[in-house]
C-alpha cells in the first residue's frame, strides 16, 4: 500500500518519509480508495456516530468515524480503524524538522480488525492534531500514521 510520496526511502529510524501527506484507506470500493489526511491538521473524532466515509471539511480536515467496540453495526470503513498504544515515546522525533515530540504518542492504524476505542483517551468530539511523524508498517495492507496527544498541563517548548 502506498502513502504518496513515501517511495523515496526511508529516514534513518527506519520509516518511510512522507512528502507532505500519509493515506487512509476507505471502503468506497473493493480494491481501494484513499483519502489524504494532511500533516499538521487536526483528525476530529467522532466516537459513534455512524458513517462509511471520511469527508473533509472547508479547511482540508479529515473526519474519521470511530466507534465503540460494543457496537454491532460497523462500517467497513469504521471496522478498518484502530488505536493503539505506541512504547518508547521518548525515541520520536519528527520526520521533517527533527523537533522532538512532547506527549503520549498514540498510532491510527489501518486494518481489518474491529474498532478498539481508548475511551480514557478518545471521547466524543476530541481533536487530534496530526504531527510531521508517519510511517507504512510493512504489513499487508496496513498503514500507520502517528499522533501526538499532549499530556494535560504539558506546554510547547518556546521558539
Amino acid at each position: 500500500m502506498d502513502a504518496g510520496g513515501a517511495t523515496d526511502g526511508r529516514d534513518r529510524y527506519g520509516f518511510f518519509k512522507l512528502s507532505g501527506y500519509a493515506t487512509l484507506p476507505t471502503a468506497d470500493d473493493k480494491e481501494r480508495t484513499d483519502k489524504s489526511v494532511h500533516i499538521g491538521h487536526k483528525l476530529d473524532v467522532r466516537i459513534g456516530r455512524e458513517s462509511s466515509k471520511a469527508p473533509s471539511d472547508a479547511d482540508g480536515n479529515c473526519q474519521w468515524i470511530l466507534y465503540p467496540p460494543e457496537m454491532k453495526k460497523l462500517s467497513r470503513a469504521a471496522a478498518r480503524i484502530r488505536w493503539r498504544p505506541l512504547k518508547k515515546v521518548e525515541n520520536l522525533k519528527g520526520v521533517a524538522d527533527g523537533t522532538p515530540m512532547e506527549g503520549s504518542a498514540w498510532v491510527l492504524e489501518a486494518t481489518s480488525s474491529n474498532v478498539v476505542v481508548n475511551r480514557r483517551l478518545l471521547n466524543e468530539n476530541d481533536n487530534v492534531v496530526l504531527k510531521s511523524r508517519s510511517a507504512i508498517s510493512l504489513g499487508r495492507g496496513a498503514v500507520r500514521l502517528y499522533f501526538l496527544l499532549p499530556r494535560e498541563g504539558s506546554q510547547k517548548p518556546q521558539q
